[in-house]
């Protein structure tokens, strides 16, 4: 199946896992299909000096790959900070953004068959926390018609502190979008 959309795929992290970072970014770097950009959203209030306070392997791979972006935020918003910043600057563009976690070994076709599945099942989510799958992370593939009311932009940094599950307030936003379908897929990776 030819994948119609760029891949946008996002990620975060914070210090006590920021050692596993450069490791899943050149796994990214590596897919059999390649991403367009890869984002690591880090927090100030985290890392206050930036890259001064980033391993020297991750700092490397920043100025040696040029789809990779450390997008910095003000304020730490926890998981919130893995898609909002992103799908913000990609909200009215076709394309995908895959988030996937810090810490989590990617196979080479990774991305080629969570993305596959988002294009044969276009207009549903695919997201294992909510279908029960967790085998490789807590990965989401949104496309950002998803979004189309915006309503995800909403929340408030404060309210993206407090809240417990960023996974509760996207299926919120899903269903005011009308999107209602969440598709269980059997991850079959190698």
């Amino acid at each position: 199946m030819a994948i119609n959309r760029p891949i946008i795929v996002s990620m975060t992290s914070w210090k006590d896992r920021i050692q596993y970072v450069s490791r899943s970014i050149f796994q990214m770097h590596t897919q059999t299909i390649k991403p367009l950009k890869i984002y690591l959203t880090l927090s100030i209030d985290e890392f206050p000096n930036k890259e001064q306070d980033l391993p020297q392997d991750l700092v490397l791979l920043h100025n040696a790959l040029p789809e990779f972006t450390i997008k910095w935020v003000k304020e730490n918003t926890k998981a919130f900070k893995k898609l909002i910043p992103v799908l913000h600057e990609y909200i009215n563009d076709n394309v995908w953004i895959l988030t996937i976690d810090d810490d989590v070994f990617y196979a080479k076709n990774y991305i080629e068959f969570i993305i596959t599945q988002a294009e044969l099942h276009f207009g549903s989510v695919i997201n294992p926390r909510m279908a029960g799958n967790w085998l490789h992370g807590a990965f989401g593939c949104y496309h950002p018609l998803y979004f189309k009311d915006k309503s995800i932009f909403k929340i408030t940094p404060r309210e993206m502190i407090e809240f417990v599950e960023d996974d509760k307030w996207y299926s919120a936003c899903y269903h005011k979008n009308n999107i209602k379908d969440i598709k269980k897929i059997n991850i079959i990776i190698i």
